[in-house]
């Protein structure tokens, strides 16, 4: 109830940014469960110079409302939308994949950064090892 009473108040633009951040994490989870990483990587568009008027803000409260709806929103599948969403709004951001091994067991993290802040997937991002880079901060 509480989360309808707030949906209720939102402007015709959160509802607009909201409408896009769904349709965006939802193609990159479907590109995630059925295409190879490396070749969805190799197809990310150049961030463009101006764009949407979104603020990084604004497209992080989105991601963050419409990954709790997303079946496995996984930290790969919000890190890329939110790459994909501040490209198109033409602001710079860094995509990290690392890993990070304790008794014998493996574990993998994505998150997104901007002019050295972590943005989404902090705040222990330390302790992962970097395995990949996409784009630049």
């Amino acid at each position: 109830m509480r989360l309808a009473r707030k949906f209720y108040h939102l402007r015709v633009r959160d509802y607009s940014l909201l409408l896009r951040t769904a349709v965006v994490l939802l193609a990159v989870r479907l590109a995630l469960w059925l295409v190879p990483f490396r070749s969805i990587r190799t197809q990310l568009p150049p961030m463009r110079c101006a764009g949407d008027p979104d603020n990084v803000d604004q497209l992080l409260w989105s991601v963050r409302c419409v990954s709790r709806l997303v079946p496995a929103a996984t930290c790969l599948t919000q890190a890329l939308a939110l790459h994909l969403l501040m490209s198109r709004a033409g602001h710079a951001s860094c995509l990290r994949i690392g890993m990070l091994s304790t008794n014998g067991t493996v574990e993998a993290h994505a998150w997104l950064e901007q002019k050295g802040r972590v943005l989404l997937g902090g705040p222990d991002v330390e302790r992962y090892t970097l395995l990949l880079v996409i784009g630049t901060e």
